[in-house]
């Protein structure tokens, strides 16, 4: 199973291109999410587990 993540810096911007890209790439598990990357304050989606 392939996963993707996508992301973008500010809430205006929109991650649709990315996340298209990514199941297209054969991805069935997308998670995205939008914070800056100059902090690892409230990503959760790349939090190691």
């Amino acid at each position: 199973m392939l996963y993707g993540y996508a992301r973008c810096s500010s809430a205006d911007q929109s991650l649709d291109i990315q996340i298209d890209a990514l199941k297209a790439a054969g991805c069935q598990i997308v998670r995205a999410e939008k914070v800056s990357g100059t902090s690892r304050d409230g990503r959760r989606e790349r939090d190691p587990r």
